[in-house]
């Protein structure tokens, strides 16, 4: 049953998720890793909300 679950998670992510990998220096990372554990944020919530506040500001 577990495989089959993975199976279908799969097709889903392959069809409607592409994966963004950025490379940051050691000493930001951490730095940001901390804010956002201080903020309650996790990265990748981060990354789309960065992302969805910059489309919003091209459309206006």
């Amino acid at each position: 049953m577990a495989k089959v679950s993975y199976e279908v998670q799969k097709r889903y992510r392959d069809k409607a998720i592409r994966r963004v990998v950025v490379d940051l220096p050691k000493s930001q990372a951490e730095k940001w890793e901390k804010a956002l554990t201080a903020d309650g944020k996790t990265k990748s919530g981060f990354i789309k909300e960065a992302i969805n506040n910059y489309l919003q500001s091209k459309a206006d």
